[in-house]
């Protein structure tokens, strides 16, 4: 029923739709969402937040509130 799009449903996490989300974060580097939608015409804008969620590494999903913007 679902189209694959890159991601895996985790077991701690509540459904497809947060998966996906939490995937579009991810790979995006946050700045897709449209809280950034301002940032993306300042390239060193976009390479501050990129640098930024790459030092993170690991992006506490449940807090991080682009991922629920998206949802």
């Amino acid at each position: 029923m679902y189209t694959d799009f890159g991601t895996t449903l985790r077991e701690n996490e509540p459904n497809i739709l947060f998966s996906a989300a939490r995937s579009f974060i991810q790979k995006s580097a946050g700045i897709l969402s449209k809280s950034e939608h301002e940032n993306l015409t300042f390239p060193l804008e976009v390479k501050r937040i990129a640098k930024e969620n790459l030092n993170k590494s690991n992006i506490d999903v449940f807090t991080n509130p682009k991922v629920k913007e998206l949802l």
